[in-house]
């Protein structure tokens, strides 16, 4: 898991997941709906930072990962502003 820490409150403010799984060991799985933000920190693109800095990890941490599957644009709740 990936998350966004606030720097004045040390609060998670936002998180992501990705995940491995043994039967393919060269995907990497990632969903929209594993990316969340607190309502009070919505409409700053955390959820886009999170989610894009995720992509680091399974690459640099796993060579044997040739891809990462994520989806976007799921029916989800999204920030009321």
């Amino acid at each position: 898991m990936f998350a966004t820490v606030h720097d004045v409150t040390a609060l998670t403010v936002g998180f992501t997941e990705v995940k491995l799984f043994p039967h393919r060991e060269d995907v990497a799985f990632q969903a929209d709906t594993t990316t969340a933000v607190r309502a009070e920190h919505c409409g700053h693109g955390l959820g886009h930072w999170v989610k894009a800095s995720m992509l680091h990890w399974p690459l640099a941490e796993h060579p044997h990962v040739e891809e990462v599957l994520t989806a976007t644009g799921q029916p989800i709740r999204t920030c009321s502003t």
